[in-house]
């Protein structure tokens, strides 16, 4: 009868561990968003920042930084096909887009810990609201 007691404990203490691991919190942490040049002349650094400071309440003067870097940017693509017949109308295809980040969480200097984010949407603000949510995935945020 003991043990089932002391295994749901054990259980219990695992689980609250693990979901625990992520919470930080970021008013003492500054945002840092670095977009590569062939990169940022499709999507820029001042929208992604903007987005995230609306969502996130950050310290622009924090002594730790969450940096944010985009390595991976597509918009989409539109496809038409027209298959020569006039009695058919074009065909159109539509592919999400896709945005991939690494975000470094550094305290004090120091690298702490570091997250693979990838995200689709059909346009840039979805694009963006959409890596804002797996960021807050990811930080455990509600």
């Amino acid at each position: 009868m003991r043990q089932p007691v002391i295994l749901n404990a054990l259980i219990f203490v695992i689980i609250l561990l693990t979901s625990c691991k992520h919470n930080i919190r970021l008013d003492n942490y500054t945002l840092g968003v670095f977009v590569p040049l062939k990169t940022h002349k499709k999507i820029g650094k001042k929208e992604i920042e903007d987005i995230f400071h609306t969502q996130f309440k950050f310290n622009r003067d924090g002594s730790n930084l969450l940096e944010l870097v985009i390595y991976g940017y597509c918009s989409g693509k539109e496809t038409f096909v027209f298959s020569g017949d006039t009695d058919n109308n074009i065909t159109r295809d539509i592919q999400k887009g896709s945005i991939e980040a690494l975000l470094k969480i550094k305290r004090e200097g120091k690298l702490e810990k570091i997250f693979f984010l990838k995200a689709s949407g059909s346009d840039q603000e979805e694009l963006i609201d959409n890596l804002v949510l797996e960021t807050k995935k990811i930080l455990n945020f509600q």
